[in-house]
């Protein structure tokens, strides 16, 4: 009789058991449970005004999982998808779901929208004061769409009736005032109106005109307030 060596034995062996070690993993209730694929649905985010009350970016996974949010941009997301808005400028929200034992991690959704500035209003109104020797200004006021007073950075520029700028309007004529809410704000607003700086009344008192006649020139005195004014 032909003998085995013992290598080609082992070898058979080994062989007979892996085939059995496979049906018995295949069999109904023996085989390990595969990871699914899973996708996330996040909603189409349309532009929106500097302003804005807080509203939902909430998505769903189509494994039923709870999807988790970040957000970079003037903006905050907290875990239930209630977006706030913080400024103006472009906003990206990003959608992730981390996966479990039955389910993949899930492709990222990113969706990015812009939030523009809103529109105050400025208000500068016209005033007429006498001439001091010092500069004058104008005060402007600002408010959102529903009339509560704001406070953003604002600058007020001159110009005389021929155009030239102003730093400080000072000597009597009429000045042009512009307001202008500063680029960097989240709000846009701007104002016009009139400076008119008019001649302040002076006073001129004349003494010693009462005096005796000898032929001779007899000189009187002049104060003017304010003082230094030429009198003629």
């Amino acid at each position: 009789m032909k003998k085995m060596i013992g290598t080609k034995v082992r070898r058979t062996i080994a062989g007979q058991l892996a085939f059995a070690t496979a049906m018995i993993f295949s069999l109904p209730g023996n085989m390990q449970a595969q990871q699914q694929t899973q996708t996330i649905t996040a909603p189409s985010i349309d532009d929106v005004t500097y302003g804005v009350a807080a509203f939902s970016v909430s998505a769903t996974s189509s494994s039923g999982l709870t999807v988790s949010y970040g957000v970079a941009g003037p903006a905050s997301v907290d875990t239930d998808g209630l977006l706030t808005v913080l400024g103006k400028g472009s906003v990206t929200v990003f959608f992730f779901q981390d996966g479990d034992a039955s389910y993949h991690i899930a492709a990222p959704a990113v969706k990015s929208f812009t939030v523009n500035g809103a529109t105050a209003t400025v208000t500068l109104a016209d005033a007429s004061v006498a001439y001091t020797g010092t500069g004058q200004s104008l005060t402007p006021t600002q408010t959102d769409s529903g009339g509560t007073d704001l406070s953003e950075p604002i600058s007020v520029t001159y110009t005389d009736a021929a155009g030239a700028a102003v730093a400080s309007p000072t000597n009597v004529g009429v000045y042009t005032a512009t307001a202008t809410i500063t680029s960097g704000s989240n709000y846009s607003g701007s104002d016009t109106a009139t400076l008119t700086i008019t001649k302040a009344a002076a006073t001129v008192t004349i003494s010693e005109i009462s005096q005796n006649h000898d032929g001779s020139q007899k000189p009187v005195t002049v104060v003017t307030v304010p003082a230094g004014l030429t009198v003629t």
